[in-house]
């Protein structure tokens, strides 16, 4: 009875979680907001601080993880060296100013709540990064994703996921009590060597063997395959010490140079985009509100300083590409919130004790609140500031074209 009893349960919240998703998200669409933020309302709306229609939250955020994973996956098969050469100059030049300005000049109010120097620099590392499914998904909606701001913000976002790598490989560092006695020399090159060995057997080994299932096997099988290397790969990275996260990005990067690419990207979006819906959908749930009530000086004063201080820079560097005002504007706004891999870094940090609960949750409801007031504050300045080019049809890649990239650099040149 008991097992029947649950079954009902599961059944019941799959229930709202669809009734949600399908009310919601559509509304959101409607009025240009993307299906992102419409995920994180929905959220909320069932979540413990709306109307407590959920109960196994921890579960769903367990399971909600793998569209992350896939997500990181996905943004690995788009970095390959000839694509980071050809974007050198949005990706290499925007992007370490944008995220080294940016996480220099956050660490001035985070140093206010006398944190551990390398606490308070993971912290602001990963404020600095936005959020690319967001981002992505209001360009598609606005069908700007090919202007001058926005290729220039999918530079930066490139950059931002090639950092992701370091930012989630420091945290075992951090995790010790000291940092003079933090990784021996040994673990650090076995980490080291078990990056490239998971490298080279991605190249030489997994790839051609995918490579052979594409061809003898059916479409099921290559599918199977393709989440087995995404995951088997995640779950290797766990068990040596370091995130799930980290090895879902590098087997994207190994196979991204493989004749599979598109078949693989074509195969895994459908699971990615279903699992990202229900991870945003948990961060909403996850959103704890009396934090708002408790704490609400902190968290107005920490979300205004993430956007003014992320936005001020987003402008120089608008400013240094040459942007028209309307674009610099969007570019500001549009980046100048928080992103998903906050909730996946510092849920890590929490995990290895580098992160106390409560500044866990202040600084998961800021991240929260700043992707919100962003796509909503740029949804207004869409309607307010009229643009000057005709609209073009949004390439579905989440890197930008190449050969518009080329012909922007020989005119610079």
């Amino acid at each position: 009875m008991k097992q029947v009893e649950n079954n009902h349960i599961i059944l019941e919240e799959t229930l709202y979680f669809l009734v949600a998703a399908v009310t919601i998200v559509p509304l959101f669409r409607l009025v240009k907001l993307g299906p992102i933020l419409g995920f994180l309302i929905a959220g909320i709306t069932i979540g413990p601080w709306g109307l407590g229609l959920i109960n196994e939250l921890q579960a769903i955020l367990n399971f909600a993880e793998f569209g992350v994973i896939l997500l990181l996956f996905l943004i690995g098969l788009e970095i390959t060296p000839a694509r980071l050469s050809l974007l050198k100059r949005k990706v290499f030049f925007y992007g370490p100013i944008q995220v080294f300005a940016s996480a220099a000049l956050l660490h001035i109010p985070l140093y206010f709540f006398n944190l551990p120097f390398h606490t308070t620099l993971l912290i602001s590392l990963t404020l600095s990064l936005s959020s690319t499914a967001l981002i992505i998904s209001l360009l598609e909606e606005t069908k700007t994703i090919t202007q001058s701001h926005g290729q220039v913000s999918l530079g930066i976002l490139l950059f931002q996921d090639l950092m992701v790598i370091p930012i989630i490989l420091a945290i075992p560092f951090l995790s010790t009590d000291s940092l003079s006695v933090s990784l021996s020399l040994t673990q650090v090159l076995f980490f080291i060597g078990s990056l490239l060995t998971l490298t080279l057997s991605g190249i030489y080994l997994i790839r051609p063997i995918l490579t052979y299932l594409s061809k003898t096997q059916g479409h099921e099988i290559f599918i199977s395959s393709c989440l087995l290397v995404v995951l088997g790969t995640s779950f290797l990275m766990h068990k040596i010490g370091l995130t799930m996260s980290l090895g879902a990005l590098i087997s994207g990067m190994f196979l991204a140079k493989s004749s599979l690419k598109q078949e693989i990207e074509k195969s895994l979006t459908p699971f990615k985009s279903l699992l990202m819906g229900l991870f945003f959908m948990g961060i909403g749930m996850e959103l704890n509100l009396s934090i708002i009530a408790t704490t609400p000086l902190t968290i107005f004063l920490l979300t205004t300083g993430l956007l003014l201080i992320k936005g001020t820079v987003l402008a120089i560097i608008g400013k240094l590409g040459s942007l028209d005002y309307d674009k610099l504007i969007k570019l500001s706004i549009m980046m100048g919130g928080g992103g998903e891999f906050a909730f996946v870094i510092f849920t890590t940090a929490l995990k290895g004790e580098v992160l106390a609960a409560n500044i866990y949750n202040i600084l998961l409801t800021v991240v929260t609140i700043s992707m919100i007031f962003s796509a909503i504050i740029l949804n207004i300045s869409n309607y307010i500031l009229k643009p000057k080019n005709s609209l073009i049809q949004a390439p579905l890649s989440i890197v930008p074209d190449l050969t518009e990239e080329k012909t922007e650099d020989k005119k610079a040149a």
